[in-house]
C-alpha cells in the first residue's frame, strides 16, 4: 500500500520546546514517506478553542479533495479538529486514503482520545506512557529508599494507538512487572 497524501500540522505555542521537539518528531517520520506533503502548519496553543478556529480556517483554505489528515500535537487540540470536522460532515472515520473527508491523528493518550479511536473519531495517536510514569517513578521511589540503584533515564515506549491495539492501553493499560522481591 502506498502511503501518500497531503497532511496539515497543528503545533502546540510556536517556538516553545515540546512543541517544537513533537512536530519534530512527525516530521522525522513523515520525511520517511516522500508522497506525503505537509501543507501547513499552524500554532493550536495547546487549546481545544484555538484548535477548533484553526480546523475551521483549514476547511476555508482547503478543498475537500487537498487534505487527507490533520495531525494535532495533542489530544486536546485533537478534540478541537474533531468538532469542526463532524459540524462540516468532513470526519473520515475509516482512516483510509480514498475514503472521503479528514482523518485525525495526534498524541498523548487519555481516556476522551481513547474513547474517540474506539469509535473511529480518531485514526491514531502517540502513547505516552502517563501511567508508566507514575508506576515506574513509585518503582523507582522505592527502589532508592531501600538503597538500590535506580537508572538516570528510562524509556517509558512510546507506542501507536489505534482501533486494533486499543486494549492494551484502555480502559487498564498493560503495564511491565515490578519485581518488588528485588
Amino acid at each position: 500500500v502506498e502511503v501518500a497524501g497531503n497532511v496539515i500540522a497543528i503545533e502546540g505555542v510556536s517556538g516553545r520546546f515540546s512543541s517544537v521537539q513533537r512536530v519534530k518528531g512527525f516530521k522525522n517520520v513523515i520525511d520517511r514517506f516522500p508522497n506525503i506533503c505537509i501543507k501547513g502548519g499552524y500554532p493550536g496553543d495547546w487549546t481545544y478553542t484555538k484548535a477548533f478556529d484553526v480546523a475551521e480556517n483549514i476547511l476555508k483554505e482547503y478543498p475537500e479533495d487537498k487534505v487527507y489528515t490533520i495531525w494535532a500535537a495533542c489530544n486536546d487540540m485533537a478534540f478541537g479538529v474533531v468538532d469542526v470536522l463532524e459540524k462540516n460532515g468532513r470526519l473520515n472515520q475509516r482512516a483510509h486514503p480514498h475514503a472521503p473527508g479528514i482523518a485525525v491523528i495526534t498524541n498523548d493518550g487519555t481516556p476522551k482520545s481513547l474513547r474517540l479511536i474506539e469509535e473511529g473519531r480518531i485514526v491514531a495517536e502517540v502513547w505516552h506512557g502517563f501511567p508508566e510514569w507514575g508506576w515506574h517513578g513509585i518503582e523507582f521511589a522505592v527502589k532508592a529508599l531501600h538503597g538500590v540503584e535506580i537508572p538516570n533515564s528510562h524509556d517509558i515506549g512510546p507506542r501507536i494507538e489505534f482501533s486494533g491495539n486499543i486494549r492494551q492501553f484502555f480502559p487498564n493499560p498493560k503495564l511491565a512487572e515490578i519485581h518488588w522481591k528485588e
